[in-house]
């Protein structure tokens, strides 16, 4: 079992970037000062709950959406009514910077496992009172017929940053599979996010999620499962794929993010 040091720097401090720093004193109307220990309470009250990496790691504060080529166009659409679904949305960062960028919350969802992620997610934020709780849905993705039992069609974007990529081969395709489902059939909406990817591809199996080790992609094998997805729904997609010169040395071994946007066409 990963123990928490094999995914902290050695003092276990968070890294505050600039977007950190100006959401949680502005938006969250933190006292600086107050900055670091109330993020790392959070962190490791988090950490008791599910020791994912992305959690130990403070994956929570990179808000990573905003490091999309297509972050903008995602802002403006949202804004002129398209909505957007994060799946595996943590403690909903992204959506939190989605609406400290404009969005309306009304056109955000962000689905999660755990509850106690979306109350950690308020905690951190300290919006429990502005942000109603419907811009949130918890349970088991894989539950039900459509996810969360939400309507087919219902959304133009699909957002998701260290979620596929805990699942095996056939989980994942049967979840995004099941994610495609939820987009409007019309070209033009996104599935866009991050994974981390090896040099070779295949399971993990010092990390089980759900039936099996999560199967960990190189861009060559990410790129076929893409094809398998397009085969398994019917759906075509153009195809960006980005990896990042980021480079970690964890207990997973190497890693390197991995960027993906797919756009219906």
């Amino acid at each position: 079992m990963p123990q928490l040091d094999d995914y902290i720097n050695k003092d276990g401090d968070p890294l505050i970037t600039d977007t950190t720093r100006s959401i949680l004193t502005q938006y969250s109307k933190i006292p600086e000062t107050e900055l670091i220990g109330h993020i790392r309470g959070i962190r490791d009250k988090a950490w008791e709950v599910f020791n994912y990496p992305c959690i130990g790691s403070y994956n929570f504060l990179d808000f990573s959406i905003r490091d999309h080529a297509i972050y903008e166009e995602v802002v403006r659409r949202v804004k002129e009514g398209a909505t957007l679904i994060d799946l595996g949305c943590c403690f909903g960062q992204d959506i939190r910077k989605l609406i400290v960028d404009g969005c309306p919350a009304e056109n955000l969802l962000g689905t999660e496992l755990e509850p106690a992620f979306i109350n950690f997610g308020y905690d951190l934020f300290r919006d429990r009172e502005s942000l109603q709780a419907s811009t949130f849905k918890t349970g088991d993705f894989f539950d039900s017929e459509t996810p969360y039992n939400l309507p087919e069609q219902s959304f133009d974007f699909m957002h998701s940053a260290s979620f596929f990529h805990l699942f095996t081969w056939d989980e994942q395709l049967d979840a995004f599979s099941r994610g495609i489902r939820l987009l409007k059939r019309k070209p033009g909406c996104l599935i866009f996010g991050r994974q981390a990817i090896r040099d070779v591809a295949g399971p993990f199996e010092e990390l089980k999620v759900r039936s099996g080790p999560m199967f960990m992609h190189n861009e060559e094998s990410f790129r076929k499962f893409l094809g398998d997805v397009s085969m398994k729904t019917g759906v075509q997609f153009d195809i960006d794929i980005r990896v990042l010169d980021k480079v970690g040395q964890r207990a997973m071994g190497v890693w390197q993010d991995l960027h993906f946007v797919l756009r219906t066409v």
